[in-house]
């Protein structure tokens, strides 16, 4: 019972020191909304699916705080009361996808582009308990748990015809829309929880008037209809207003009167009991997860990598036009002299490839007895559909930058235009069209089109990234973090606030030489024993040479017509030379890939029919560690042709 008035005084105390605040506000902004449905629920709809929209809405209402139940935030981060906060709220979403389908034209038949609508409206009732957490004098952070109760709804769906805009009809209306409905929308969730997390910047003094604007964020827990997935997030910002209550006044007696001091007695000085002030530092590595640990060593491992890339003798072009595209690189015939196809070992696979035109007029140029043969093809379809002439010209636009360029007399160099490619990618698909609009270049000798062979160096950091943990409490008047590798600075941060929790390391790790690297954090804080304190921690950088144990090659040898497993023939003498690479200890791994076209399943097939075919030719396939990646990770940019050609490959990695 004595425990019980005591925490009853301690609160009316707490009350009288923080009255109690009554208030208003209001929010604007924007809902985000996150579903996947084909038609409202109780209406029909032929649209493909509707997934997403913005809408705007809005919320306002009464607010709470209750100083009774306030409490101290952990580190000396200031102080949180409850709040309490009734809400009206009114949200809308407008969805609209498109598609292609035949209608009605005139006395035919034409594709058209068909939108499908639905907009809806919400009101509601939203009951948030919360907490409004004063992390500085000025700043408060109100985390909550919102229940909304749906009030009314209205909902407007349909199928229009937008294209073309001046004429067409659907059979089924003549008219140019179909599928119309409007009412009130069933099916909503009786209860809607939400986590909405408020930021506010308070005006005024917490003891009279506060004026605080805020900027709030909805996290849905559940779905706003309960036929199918739907939620809402919402991003609102406005104003609070916050009133404090007058407290009550109460008759009390006057003090009794102080009796007179004595002389001889000095005055005792007050003791102060002030917290002890607590700085640490340590580094931590994160992963590719973001997940931590503590480390004292950054290791650094060196791979020195033979890489042998194939070099794609197709070259592609735009729609209707025969002029080599830009994004292959050219040269004036000044510039051929310095041309150095070693040079192009650093180079990533696509920027190698398109030298590719270089690339050949150099070999030609060493080898004065080859042959080329430059064969034109066209889409097969649409706008180049029996272009012949087309085709032809391709082929001749390459053969007179050769020419002009790189000095190779046209007698060698042999034109062919046909149609199609002799191994067509798929006639139809946009990706497909793209891909058989080429040129294809051949020679008498297979090493005009032989890879491009370089080595490269890998540099793996171990960890992925490294960060410092700080600590420092209490809240310090001033705080300094030095970063040092000897006598060069890594980092240098300071503030006059609490630190930030965690800070990133933005050192390239691989360029330091081995040693150590000191970490330095002080603080400072008056009202704290002792006012000063610092701490300095160490990580070692390993030395790099300890890490070099193994020697490295990686082959990407194999291209792949779309869709095909089949080993080309003219990688046969490549897989030969491959096959002497490998010892009775070299370990193998073999990874197949496919570009972007088909599906995910189907790719996955793909990818492992063509690394078990290799492996079957080299003869290690009980020995190797084969993976299928498929389009889970595409390696180059599949919105290129010669991107999704790169794709189509298999890489091979020997440990020697």
């Amino acid at each position: 019972m004595m425990r019980l008035s005591l925490l009853l005084l301690l609160c009316l105390s707490t009350s009288r020191a923080q009255p109690l605040q009554v208030g208003g506000f209001a929010h604007g902004g924007f809902d985000f909304h996150q579903t996947s449905f084909q038609a409202l629920p109780g209406t029909f709809s032929c649209s493909p699916g509707f997934s997403s929209a913005i809408g705007r809405g809005f919320s306002t209402g009464g607010i709470v705080s209750i100083p009774v139940w306030s409490f101290e935030l952990p580190a000396g981060l200031g102080r949180g009361l409850p709040t309490f906060r009734l809400a009206y709220e009114q949200r809308n979403a407008a969805f609209r996808t498109r598609e292609q389908q035949l209608i009605a034209l005139d006395s035919s038949t034409a594709r058209a582009a068909i939108e499908h609508r639905a907009s809806v409206e919400f009101s509601a009732i939203a009951v948030q308990l919360g907490a409004a957490l004063w992390v500085r004098p000025t700043i408060v952070l109100e985390p909550s748990l919102s229940i909304s109760f749906p009030l009314r709804s209205h909902f407007e769906q349909g199928e229009y015809l937008v294209e073309p805009a001046d004429r067409g009809r659907f059979r089924e209306t003549g008219t140019r829309e179909r599928n119309r409905s409007s009412g009130t929308l069933s099916g909503l969730a009786a209860l809607d929880p939400a986590v909405v997390i408020t930021a506010g910047w308070s005006h005024g003094a917490p003891h009279s008037f506060q004026l605080r604007p805020e900027l709030s964020v909805r996290v849905p827990l559940g779905s706003t209809l309960a036929a199918f997935p739907w939620q809402m997030f919402s991003l609102r910002a406005g104003l609070c207003m916050l009133f404090a209550l007058p407290e009550r006044s109460e008759s009390r007696p006057p003090p009794p009167r102080e009796p007179p001091a004595e002389q001889e007695s000095p005055p005792q000085a007050p003791t102060l009991d002030l917290p002890a002030l607590v700085v640490d530092v340590h580094a931590i590595g994160l992963d590719t997860a973001d997940r931590e640990r503590r480390i004292d060593t950054i290791s650094v491992h060196i791979r020195q990598r033979r890489h042998i890339r194939p070099l794609l003798p197709y070259v592609f072009f735009e729609e209707g036009r025969a002029e080599i595209p830009s994004r292959y690189a050219r040269l004036r015939p000044e510039e051929v002299a310095h041309f150095d196809e070693s040079e192009l070992a650093s180079y990533s696979t696509l920027e190698a490839y398109y030298h590719l035109l270089n690339i050949i007029g150099s070999r030609m140029r060493k080898r004065p007895s080859a042959q080329l043969l430059l064969t034109g093809c066209t889409m097969g379809v649409g706008s180049e559909s029996n272009r012949l002439d087309l085709a032809w010209q391709r082929a001749a636009d390459i053969r007179t930058y050769l020419h002009t360029v790189w000095g190779i007399d046209t007698a060698r160099i042999r034109i062919s235009a046909r149609n199609l490619p002799p191994r067509p990618s798929m006639v139809g698909h946009p990706d497909g069209n793209a891909e058989n609009a080429r040129v294809e270049i051949s020679s008498t000798d297979p090493a005009i089109t032989d890879p491009v062979v370089g080595t490269e160096t890998q540099w793996n950091v171990d960890p992925r990234k490294v960060a410092l943990r700080l600590m420092v409490s209490p809240i310090p008047a001033q705080w300094d973090l030095h970063v040092r590798f000897g006598d060069s600075l890594i980092l240098a941060r300071s503030g006059t606030a609490a630190p930030p929790p965690r800070i990133l390391l933005p050192a390239q790790w691989h360029m330091f030489p081995a040693g150590i690297v000191d970490i330095e954090l002080s603080a400072h804080c008056p009202h704290a024993v002792p006012p000063e304190r610092s701490i300095t921690r160490q990580i070692a950088i390993a030395p790099r040479a300890d890490t070099v144990q193994s020697r490295y090659e990686r082959f990407s040898l194999i291209l792949f017509d779309f869709d095909d497993a089949t080993i080309p023939s003219s990688q046969q003498s490549l897989i030969e030379g491959l096959k002497r690479h490998i010892t009775p200890s070299t370990r193998i791994t073999i990874t197949g890939y496919t570009d972007r076209m088909g599906d995910r399943q189907h790719n996955l097939r793909l990818a492992e029919r063509r690394a078990n075919a290799l492996a079957r030719i080299l003869g290690v396939l009980g020995r190797a560690t084969i993976t299928a990646v498929g389009s889970d990770e595409l390696l180059y940019d599949n919105s290129l042709p010669e991107g999704r050609f790169y794709s189509r490959t298999i890489e091979i990695e020997l440990e020697h």
